[in-house]
């Protein structure tokens, strides 16, 4: 690493410490109590929303997006050219609630200055007792579960589901635009519009116990989803178009939806052996896995620690701001050089036969 990567993980490591006593991150202005049956948001310290619970069901987490995540569009350009515009509302909250007996995990995105319920889904036959990951980022989130076989028909297996945010499912459409407003998603909290979710779920050879994403700079750099892998002890990260929810289903994908990145279909993700974090080394333990961007728009600093500590960095799209190894510097230096002796050495001449054909055409 460079002096600044490596001054800005040594950073982080203290973050890391701090985070396990008090969280220094910066705050919301809302807040949120939890009681028995409900779940209270609070703004200024005056209740504006409440979200009832079910008999049996517990709040697992309440999760947002990073308050300074950068967002470099505000769109996805699809294959013909036209935009699908993302679903940006920074008051953006995902909710879960897992009910023990019934074995069901309720997840509810929710605008958290209104309490309005943007999408709800309802999973049925989870193992509650296992590792239930999540993360929010930008228009979209993700999270993960172990199905529990019930009965001789199922199977136990491992879920993780990928929802994105979009204003509307019709490309170049910012879905309804309310009066006085110029934005479908920043409105006043009684005209909330809903935005359309395009989901999908995926399935994964190994449960996951936490999640989080890479993170540049200016948000230019394609997103890595980092998944810790319980019983694994390694760290992956998956590229976010492996889990788009627009992945053609049952066909294969047309020239235009190629050229937009789209793939067909799969429900099963093989990770990659180039997708390992940690390579052949395991680490025991890891909580929290922690991202932060660089001084180069290319590289993700990752540090995640438990009972292991460990840091590297990320490059999902490639170092295409590094020169490489094959460049040949001293060709460079030497091109410039001599651009810089032949213009000061021919200069006099040229100012020179300026100078002539002035007084000729005079």
């Amino acid at each position: 690493m460079d002096a600044a990567s490596v001054a800005a993980l040594e950073a982080h490591v203290q973050t890391a410490a701090s985070l396990v006593g008090n969280d220094t991150r910066p705050k919301s202005s809302m807040t949120y109590k939890v009681d028995s049956d409900s779940i209270k948001g609070f703004k200024d310290a005056e209740l504006t929303w409440e979200l009832n619970l079910k008999p049996g069901q517990s709040v697992l987490r309440i999760q947002q997006a990073e308050t300074d995540e950068p967002i470099a569009s505000i769109g996805k350009v699809l294959g013909d050219r036209r935009v699908l515009y993302k679903y940006l509302n920074p008051n953006v909250i995902l909710v879960l609630l897992k009910d023990q007996t019934r074995k069901e995990l309720s997840v509810y995105v929710l605008d958290s200055i209104s309490g309005t319920i943007l999408h709800s889904a309802n999973h049925k036959n989870v193992a509650t007792y296992g590792p239930i990951a999540s993360v929010v980022s930008e228009n979209w989130f993700a999270y993960s579960f172990a199905t529990d076989a019930s009965s001789e028909e199922m199977s136990k297996g491992y879920q993780l589901v990928f929802s994105e945010l979009l204003e509307s499912d019709i490309p170049d459409s910012r879905g309804i635009i309310l009066p006085g407003t110029n934005s479908s998603t920043i409105s006043p909290s009684a005209y909330i519009s809903l935005p359309y979710v395009a989901s999908q779920t995926y399935l994964t050879p190994y449960p996951v116990s936490n999640m989080a994403v890479t993170q540049t700079g200016q948000g230019i750099t394609s997103r890595e989803l980092l998944l810790t892998l319980a019983y694994s002890n390694a760290i992956v990260g998956v590229p976010k178009y492996i889990l788009d929810p627009r992945r053609i289903v049952g066909k294969a994908p047309t020239n235009q939806q190629l050229e937009e990145g789209l793939s067909q279909y799969a429900p099963m993700i093989d990770f990659d052996p180039t997708w390992y974090l940690n390579h052949k080394e395991e680490l025991l333990g890891i909580q929290e896995t922690i991202t932060s961007s660089s001084s180069l728009e290319s590289t993700s600093l990752v540090f995640a620690y438990g009972h292991d500590v460990f840091g590297t960095r990320r490059s999902p799209s490639f170092s295409f701001d590094v020169l490489g190894n094959s460049f040949n510097k001293i060709t460079l230096i030497l091109t410039v050089v001599g651009l810089t002796i032949g213009t000061i050495f021919l200069a006099p001449f040229i100012e020179r036969k300026q100078t002539n054909m002035f007084w000729q055409n005079t």
